[in-house]
């Protein structure tokens, strides 16, 4: 009796920690372009840097939030890019850069197009574009669970 208890119990405790550990499935620029082809789905890029606070709260709070990652996952094709990364990047047949700024510290290319689209600075940035890769949402900062949740609703 005592090892069916303990089995139902280890059971119980595995479920629970693979139910919560679903995290935001983030992939490749190459695996979206390619996705994006044959898809609807609207895609989510997140723009963040190493050194940035505000980025690191959302990584460890929104993105490993399983309702919000569960939906991110399901509606849209997320895209993680850092600002400051040196690899050039191929989005939709357009090569972008790592553009140094002299002093050992330099921006993204694409970061840098996507954040003055709207002419927004900080980070994180958080933005959305439609299939036709138009930007229907953006918004520089930390956005909370809350306001995940309600932005998930309307897309």
């Amino acid at each position: 009796m005592k090892k069916i208890s303990c089995f139902i119990f280890i059971a119980c405790f595995l479920q629970v920690t693979i139910a919560q550990s679903e995290k935001v499935n983030w992939q490749s620029f190459k695996e979206v372009a390619g996705i994006a082809k044959d898809t609807q789905k609207n895609i989510l890029i997140y723009i963040h840097t190493d050194w940035c606070i505000y980025c690191k709260i959302m990584d460890k709070q929104i993105f490993r939030d399983t309702a919000i990652a569960h939906i991110i996952n399901k509606k849209l094709l997320p895209l993680k890019l850092n600002a400051e990364q040196k690899d050039s990047i191929v989005f939709f047949n357009k090569t972008y850069y790592y553009l140094p700024n002299g002093n050992g510290t330099g921006i993204h290319e694409l970061a840098l197009l996507l954040a003055n689209n709207a002419g927004i600075e900080g980070y994180p940035q958080t933005i959305i574009l439609n299939p036709k890769k138009e930007i229907i949402f953006q918004y520089s900062g930390l956005l909370k669970k809350k306001e995940w949740l309600l932005l998930m609703s309307k897309l």
